[in-house]
């Protein structure tokens, strides 16, 4: 996987962390192409490499990898025509089958994991959940893989869409509830840090024991006159109807 082999299509978050970990690993990026010229110039800039004006530019060798926003996919490989290079995508919810529309040799690395452009990951520690169009794609694919991560997980299209389903009720989800809290507490002139320590016992806990095991909470306990004071105090009609639905959700479950 040495020398520049690889053509980053996507300048976004997740092009970044790939494109930093190939860089430590040494495997070159031969060049960087993205409808954001002044973003696709500034990662290439960092990682050495080329920058093209279009998909079409891309040439017919090495290694294509598309990390780019899901409705995206389907319309760049359908604009590209490689018969040798191996082309990717790092989609958690695109079936592999549509890059089958621009190559012949395709498959899916998808690094399960939240990215931002200014927050470091380790993605050797990062979930890689590979699926390939035939045994000399994967090959190829697991050599790719097993350079930047520890953990690679074949997986077809199917369970990769569920995977992706979990994720976002894990992290996106999760996160707005922290987001709601947060916005709650400064409408309310309170510090939102004083819930730092309980965020981090949350996470620790439901690892540890499991999320069942570990759940808590005034719905867990069936506690029906702490719920309508808590539902008294939100003005947001929508956060309220959010509030009672979750807590329906939680004591049904555990009944």
């Amino acid at each position: 996987m040495k020398g520049h082999e690889i053509t980053l299509i996507g300048s976004g978050n997740v092009a970044f962390h790939l494109g930093r970990a190939f860089l430590r690993a040494g495997i070159g990026v031969d060049a960087v192409c993205s409808r954001t010229h002044a973003h696709a110039a500034a990662l290439a800039a960092e990682l050495g490499s080329r920058v093209l004006v279009a998909p079409g530019d891309i040439s017919d060798r090495g290694i294509v990898l598309i990390a780019a926003t899901d409705d995206a996919i389907a319309p760049i490989a359908e604009g590209l025509a490689l018969r040798e290079a191996l082309l990717l995508h790092t989609s958690g919810s695109v079936p592999m089958e549509v890059l089958a529309r621009g190559a012949a040799h395709y498959g899916v690395l998808y690094p399960l994991q939240t990215f931002s452009k200014d927050r470091p990951v380790n993605l050797r520690e990062v979930p890689l959940l590979l699926e390939a169009s035939g045994p000399e794609e994967w090959a190829k694919l697991k050599s790719l893989a097993a350079a930047i991560s520890g953990d690679l997980r074949e997986v077809n299209s199917a369970e990769r869409h569920k995977y992706h389903l979990a994720a976002v009720m894990a992290n996106n989800f999760v996160n707005h509830l922290l987001a709601m809290a947060a916005e709650f507490l400064e409408k309310e002139d309170l510090d939102f840090d004083v819930l730092y320590p309980l965020i981090r016992e949350t996470v620790d806990k439901a690892i540890a024991m499991g999320p069942g095991a570990a759940q808590t909470g005034p719905a867990r306990r069936g506690d029906e006159k702490t719920m309508e004071r808590h539902r008294a105090m939100i003005r947001d009609p929508l956060l309220e109807t959010l509030y009672r639905l979750l807590s329906e959700h939680i004591r049904s479950h555990y009944r």
